[in-house]
């Protein structure tokens, strides 16, 4: 990213201009995730993911973003933890339970719901490794 959208520009206005802009530039953001890994570039995508999710953990759709990289690339187990901590992390921090869409992506990744695309065997997993692990 280039710099904070209105430059250093001040006021309450251009605050929540600023605010509307960077919510806007994360859903597209999201959106052009989403069809990266409709088009099994999971690799590509894993860098750039792990790191939003770090970055915005309280945000559910990075969360059921990365539960689907995971599975796609056979690592069913590690899309189940992401769950676990992120309904740990909804329940100690917001105290409430993960959203309906996180719940439904869960309740299909338990199942190994094969409409979910299935493991996508091209990832390097040595390389998916380091990613998950900050390595």
């Amino acid at each position: 990213m280039a710099g904070d959208a209105l430059g250093g520009a001040k006021g309450e206005y251009v605050s929540a201009e600023r605010n509307r802009l960077e919510t806007l530039r994360l859903l597209a953001l999201q959106d052009r995730i989403a069809l990266d890994l409709e088009l099994a570039r999971h690799a590509e995508v894993l860098p750039e993911l792990v790191r939003l999710t770090r970055l915005h953990p309280l945000q559910e759709r990075w969360q059921q973003l990365d539960m689907l990289t995971l599975y796609r690339t056979g690592r069913q187990a590690g899309a189940l933890q992401v769950y676990r901590d992120v309904h740990a992390l909804l329940v100690s921090e917001l105290g409430i339970e993960p959203g309906s869409e996180l719940r439904a992506l869960h309740g299909r990744v338990v199942r190994a719901d094969p409409d979910l695309g299935g493991p996508v065997l091209a990832m390097d997993f040595d390389e998916l490794k380091h990613w998950r692990l900050g390595s």
